[in-house]
């Protein structure tokens, strides 16, 4: 993850729970998922666009001048500026994670305490108690709390 505003928030300073770090894992796989899913595109514009001679468009797209002229050659031998397997390594990639990310969902219904719909959060504080929120990304203490009942 590069900290970008889409990513989801480090909540290593709260005193939180297992199920609020499956949580975290499957929104960091999310985001993780659709930066591939965006540099795809960004991949497939730039191809589109060395095939028309736009290098224009490639310097819109915050292609470095270094950068368009070893994709051009690339292009004049007669070959994609981003190769067809660099596409099919993603995608792969892409598989392979929400496949985690399935797991994890799997892992986090099959927990104690996890209510379909809800999500369950136990904190480690001296009080016992239980965080019941619908938003998976939520911080524990802008949800309500009910009493944890062991």
């Amino acid at each position: 993850m590069n900290g970008t505003v889409d990513s989801p928030p480090c909540c290593e300073s709260l005193q939180v729970g297992e199920l609020w770090d499956l949580h975290h894992a499957i929104a960091c796989l999310d985001v993780e998922v659709e930066r591939i899913l965006r540099s795809q595109i960004t991949m497939r514009r730039a191809n589109q666009a060395l095939r028309s001679g736009r290098d224009d468009t490639l310097r819109s797209m915050h292609f470095a001048d270094d950068h368009i002229v070893e994709l051009r050659s690339r292009v004049e031998m007669g070959r994609n500026g981003f190769p067809e397997y660099v596409f099919r390594n993603n995608i792969n990639l892409i598989r392979s994670l929400r496949r985690q990310q399935a797991e994890l969902t799997r892992q986090l219904a099959g927990m104690p305490g996890h209510i379909a719909g809800s999500n369950l959060i136990r904190s480690r504080r001296r009080i016992p108690y239980v965080c019941v929120t619908d938003n998976p990304g939520a911080v524990p203490f802008l949800a309500a709390y009910i009493p944890f009942i062991r």
